[in-house]
């Protein structure tokens, strides 16, 4: 059975506490005496920031924000994001997880809602420091049954920024009808699944439906068909590698879910308008 890992290291004056159990959950609490800066980087599963001091700014999908004490923000499967402290010093928890259902399949418990103003907010009573830091205690101790407790505590959080941010669990409810609903299912397995392979039957079956009804629905909440908006996501993310230098073409193509580097450059081309290897011309050149 995997077990807990606990690593203390420090990265350009930075104080990293890393807990992690592999194929489920990473908690870390990160001190940066200076200046804090991370990246355009993208997550399968969920993530959670919380900041304990400092200030800094957050870009969710290139729409920026900013943040101070005790604010938080979550994001989705899939959600491009970066950060920048701009007041040191700085210092923040982070917590990512995966949640399965009794079959085994990806959870998607918060919705996909396009609004990423209500996925950063303020929290003066602590209440939202609370889970975090009975998660990271769970998480650094040595007590039996912790990871079904941090598990507990995980998908009690959710339930919580649900009730912060507003959400109902009516069924009629805007991010909560039926056919969101599903649309929510297939992005969010999509999202954990991007390097495995992927068809509309067994993108279907992890929603419960059949492939015909998928397809429907999708098409008709998206505009597009859900191989489409797979394709998509896929050449996202090896926009997203291409900005670095050390990848080879093989191995974004591996990481964004492509068979083949020759199917990946032809489906790039069609979407883009030029070839992978061009695209990161232009990009490293602009640097």
């Amino acid at each position: 059975m995997p077990t807990f890992k606990e690593k203390i290291h420090t990265i350009d004056n930075e104080i990293v506490v890393q807990i992690t159990l592999p194929k489920f959950f990473h908690i870390g609490k990160v001190e940066a005496p200076e200046f804090h800066q991370a990246g355009d980087h993208v997550h399968y599963c969920y993530e959670y920031i919380y900041i304990l001091k400092g200030r800094g700014k957050y870009w969710i999908n290139e729409r920026e924000f900013e943040s101070a004490d005790r604010t938080v923000y979550f994001l989705m499967p899939g959600q491009h994001h970066r950060e920048l402290s701009t007041r040191p010093p700085f210092a923040f928890y982070h917590l990512k997880f995966y949640l399965r259902d009794l079959k085994g399949n990806h959870v998607l418990l918060l919705p996909v809602s396009g609004s990423e103003e209500r996925q950063i907010f303020p929290d003066p009573e602590s209440e939202c420091l609370e889970f975090f830091s009975r998660i990271f205690t769970e998480a650094s101790g040595q007590k039996p049954w912790r990871r079904e407790i941090v598990e507990s505590l995980c998908m009690n959080l959710t339930a919580w920024t649900k009730r912060k941010i507003g959400l109902k669990p009516d069924p009629t409810d805007e991010f909560a009808g039926k056919a969101d609903k599903i649309v929510n299912m297939a992005k969010g397995h999509i999202g954990f699944n991007l390097t495995k392979n992927i068809d509309l039957k067994s993108l279907s079956r992890s929603c419960g439906i059949s492939p015909d009804y998928l397809g429907h629905i999708f098409k008709k909440v998206t505009g597009i068909s859900p191989m489409q908006h797979l394709s998509s996501v896929r050449i996202d993310e090896s926009k997203r590698l291409l900005r670095n230098p050390d990848l080879s073409l093989e191995e974004i193509a591996r990481r964004s879910g492509f068979s083949d580097i020759f199917y990946f450059s032809r489906k790039f081309k069609q979407k883009e308008g030029i070839s992978p290897s061009i695209y990161r011309k232009k990009i490293l050149f602009r640097k």
